[in-house]
């Protein structure tokens, strides 16, 4: 259940869901054909996995960042449902096995001109 609980937390991350989302009929519906044993968890809780599976890859992202050669670029986005722009910091490294890769390491919200 708790490798559910993890992985629903990420769906929610990825996706952009309101954490509401999982309190919904139909999402529960779905777990509980998927997986019997399913017994739902508030906004709360999705909520708090949000934000334990955020720390965690936090953690392991700055675990391998510390032994490689890194560069940075920077960027601006606008998010597609608010409107909002953004200046995103993102790392790139060549792996162990010399494939590029890139994570995003910050944003930051750029306020509209005055």
């Amino acid at each position: 259940m708790e490798k559910m609980k993890e992985s629903v937390a990420h769906w929610i991350m990825m996706h952009e869901h309101p954490f509401s989302i999982v309190e919904e009929d139909g999402f529960n519906l779905m777990q509980r054909r998927g997986m019997p044993e399913w017994r739902g968890m508030t906004r709360n809780i999705a909520k708090t996995y949000c934000i334990n599976v955020y720390e965690s890859e936090k953690k392991k992202l700055k675990s391998l960042l510390k032994n490689v050669n890194k560069s940075a670029t920077t960027d601006c986005w606008k998010s597609k449902n608010q409107k909002i722009e953004y200046m995103v910091i993102t790392g790139h490294w060549i792996d162990e096995s010399w494939q590029l890769q890139k994570r995003v390491l910050n944003f930051v919200h750029i306020p509209p001109p005055c």
